[in-house]
Protein backbone atom coordinates (compact mmCIF):
# COMPACT_ATOMS: atom_id res chain seq x y z
CA UNK A 1 0.00 0.00 0.00
CA UNK A 2 1.38 3.70 -1.21
CA UNK A 3 1.04 6.32 0.10
CA UNK A 4 -1.79 8.80 -0.19
CA UNK A 5 0.81 11.84 -0.46
CA UNK A 6 -2.02 14.38 -1.21
CA UNK A 7 -3.53 13.27 2.64
CA UNK A 8 -0.03 13.66 4.20
CA UNK A 9 0.82 16.94 2.69
CA UNK A 10 -3.01 18.35 3.53
CA UNK A 11 -2.12 17.15 7.24
CA UNK A 12 0.68 18.54 7.70
CA UNK A 13 -0.17 21.89 6.54
CA UNK A 14 -3.06 21.67 8.63
CA UNK A 15 -1.02 20.98 11.76
CA UNK A 16 1.70 23.42 11.07
CA UNK A 17 0.09 26.33 12.35
CA UNK A 18 -0.97 24.69 15.80
CA UNK A 19 3.04 23.39 15.81
CA UNK A 20 3.60 27.16 15.20
CA UNK A 21 1.69 28.00 18.07
CA UNK A 22 3.31 25.35 20.76
CA UNK A 23 6.64 25.96 19.94
CA UNK A 24 5.82 29.96 19.93
CA UNK A 25 4.45 29.26 23.42
CA UNK A 26 7.32 27.66 25.02
CA UNK A 27 9.58 30.13 23.68
CA UNK A 28 7.55 32.79 25.21
CA UNK A 29 7.22 30.37 28.37
CA UNK A 30 11.55 29.65 28.08
CA UNK A 31 11.88 33.98 27.83
CA UNK A 32 9.71 34.86 31.11
CA UNK A 33 11.77 31.80 32.82
CA UNK A 34 14.99 33.95 31.77
CA UNK A 35 13.69 37.05 32.71
CA UNK A 36 12.54 36.33 36.06
CA UNK A 37 15.74 34.33 36.79
CA UNK A 38 17.52 37.51 35.62
CA UNK A 39 15.32 39.45 38.22
CA UNK A 40 16.51 37.74 40.69
CA UNK A 41 19.78 37.53 40.24
CA UNK A 42 20.22 41.36 39.88
CA UNK A 43 18.63 41.45 43.60
CA UNK A 44 20.77 38.70 45.18
CA UNK A 45 23.62 40.77 43.57
CA UNK A 46 22.35 44.02 45.10
CA UNK A 47 22.04 42.30 48.50
CA UNK A 48 25.33 40.43 48.16
CA UNK A 49 26.57 43.88 47.28
CA UNK A 50 25.09 45.25 50.24
CA UNK A 51 26.28 42.95 53.05
CA UNK A 52 29.87 43.10 51.29
CA UNK A 53 30.39 46.63 52.16
CA UNK A 54 28.53 46.43 55.35
CA UNK A 55 31.70 44.16 56.29
CA UNK A 56 33.77 46.50 54.18
CA UNK A 57 32.50 49.67 56.38
CA UNK A 58 33.18 47.87 59.90
CA UNK A 59 36.64 47.28 59.21
CA UNK A 60 36.93 50.63 57.74
CA UNK A 61 35.29 52.60 60.32
CA UNK A 62 37.44 50.02 63.00
CA UNK A 63 41.04 51.27 60.55
CA UNK A 64 39.93 55.46 60.75
CA UNK A 65 38.83 55.66 64.61
CA UNK A 66 42.62 53.82 65.29
CA UNK A 67 44.22 56.01 63.13
CA UNK A 68 42.30 59.34 64.73
CA UNK A 69 43.17 57.56 68.55
CA UNK A 70 39.37 57.21 69.09
CA UNK A 71 37.76 54.64 71.11
CA UNK A 72 34.98 52.59 69.05
CA UNK A 73 31.86 51.63 70.60
CA UNK A 74 32.18 47.73 71.36
CA UNK A 75 28.00 47.43 71.49
CA UNK A 76 27.86 49.19 68.13
CA UNK A 77 30.25 47.31 66.73
CA UNK A 78 28.70 44.12 67.84
CA UNK A 79 25.52 45.35 66.60
CA UNK A 80 26.95 46.23 63.24
CA UNK A 81 28.74 43.18 63.04
CA UNK A 82 25.56 40.97 64.16
CA UNK A 83 23.82 42.35 61.11
CA UNK A 84 26.36 42.00 58.90
CA UNK A 85 26.72 38.22 60.00
CA UNK A 86 23.23 37.60 58.96
CA UNK A 87 23.20 39.29 55.57
CA UNK A 88 26.97 37.65 54.60
CA UNK A 89 25.26 34.29 55.50
CA UNK A 90 22.02 34.65 53.41
CA UNK A 91 23.59 36.38 50.12
CA UNK A 92 27.84 35.86 50.53
CA UNK A 93 29.15 33.11 48.74
CA UNK A 94 30.43 30.15 50.75
CA UNK A 95 34.42 31.39 49.45
CA UNK A 96 33.43 34.58 51.67
CA UNK A 97 31.51 33.36 54.15
CA UNK A 98 34.54 31.04 54.98
CA UNK A 99 36.95 33.57 54.47
CA UNK A 100 34.81 36.16 56.99
CA UNK A 101 34.75 32.74 59.25
CA UNK A 102 38.29 32.61 59.96
CA UNK A 103 38.39 36.13 60.38
CA UNK A 104 35.95 36.67 63.40
CA UNK A 105 37.60 33.19 64.81
CA UNK A 106 40.80 34.94 65.06
CA UNK A 107 39.03 38.02 66.05
CA UNK A 108 37.97 35.88 69.31
CA UNK A 109 40.71 34.74 70.15
CA UNK A 110 42.65 38.18 70.38
CA UNK A 111 44.78 37.34 67.63
CA UNK A 112 43.51 39.74 65.13
CA UNK A 113 45.33 39.38 61.60
CA UNK A 114 45.10 42.05 59.12
CA UNK A 115 46.01 39.25 56.40
CA UNK A 116 42.73 37.76 57.11
CA UNK A 117 40.58 40.65 56.23
CA UNK A 118 42.62 41.22 53.19
CA UNK A 119 41.60 37.81 51.92
CA UNK A 120 38.38 38.89 52.86
CA UNK A 121 38.87 41.52 50.27
CA UNK A 122 39.91 39.56 47.81
CA UNK A 123 37.01 36.76 48.17
CA UNK A 124 34.36 39.82 47.99
CA UNK A 125 36.69 40.29 44.65
CA UNK A 126 36.54 37.07 42.98
CA UNK A 127 32.98 37.03 43.84
CA UNK A 128 31.48 40.36 42.31
CA UNK A 129 32.87 39.62 38.90
CA UNK A 130 36.70 39.13 39.01
CA UNK A 131 37.06 35.70 38.96
CA UNK A 132 40.70 35.43 38.25
CA UNK A 133 41.81 38.60 40.26
CA UNK A 134 45.62 39.12 40.41
CA UNK A 135 45.49 41.49 43.33
CA UNK A 136 47.21 39.53 47.20
CA UNK A 137 45.65 40.57 50.34
CA UNK A 138 49.41 42.32 50.62
CA UNK A 139 48.09 45.02 47.81
CA UNK A 140 45.27 45.14 49.36
CA UNK A 141 46.68 45.95 52.78
CA UNK A 142 48.90 48.03 51.59
CA UNK A 143 46.09 50.67 50.05
CA UNK A 144 45.14 51.21 53.84
CA UNK A 145 47.90 50.86 56.26
CA UNK A 146 50.78 53.33 55.90
CA UNK A 147 53.23 51.34 58.13
CA UNK A 148 52.64 47.96 56.63
CA UNK A 149 56.09 46.63 57.20
CA UNK A 150 55.88 47.66 60.72
CA UNK A 151 52.62 46.19 60.95
CA UNK A 152 53.80 43.29 60.10
CA UNK A 153 57.13 43.28 61.90
CA UNK A 154 54.44 43.45 64.81
CA UNK A 155 52.89 40.23 63.51
CA UNK A 156 49.62 42.34 62.99
CA UNK A 157 49.93 40.79 59.29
Amino acid sequence: MQPDWSTIISVLAALSPILLAILGGIGWLYRQEKERREAVERQLSEHQYKAYITILDIFFDMMKATKAGKTIDPTDLIDRMFDANKDLILYGSDDVVNTYQKWLGSAREGKIKLGQFGEIVISIRRDMGNPKTKITSEKVLRQFIVDYEDAKAKGLI
